[in-house]
């Protein structure tokens, strides 16, 4: 019998600015996005990205969801290159439970 491979539901959580002196400012999420589909297309067929509004200390902005199912191990890989966004923390979900990296 063959054995299949659990799959686990991905959300990353992108966001469109970065806070800096005082201010929000644009961060490059599109970069984020391309270069992280490399790494999808190795472990899955598709993905997709929807648009949301976060919400962080007081401070309101747009950021993307990016939403991918596989049964891969890819949290690193988004970690190291949503570093680039010049975030305090970086957050994504693996079957509807949040983490918080730094």
């Amino acid at each position: 019998m063959k054995e299949v491979a659990l799959v686990h539901r991905y959300v990353f959580h992108i966001p469109c600015a970065v806070y800096d002196n005082g201010a929000l400012k644009p961060a490059p999420w599109q970069q984020v996005t391309d270069d992280f589909a490399e790494v999808l297309y190795k472990h899955t067929d598709g993905f997709f990205v929807q648009d949301a509004v976060g919400y962080y200390k007081g401070r309101s902005y747009a950021e993307k969801m990016l939403v991918a199912y596989t049964d891969a191990d890819i949290t690193d890989d988004f970690v190291r290159i949503a570093r680039i966004l010049q975030q305090e923390c970086y957050a994504y979900e693996r079957d509807g439970e949040l983490f918080i990296a730094k």
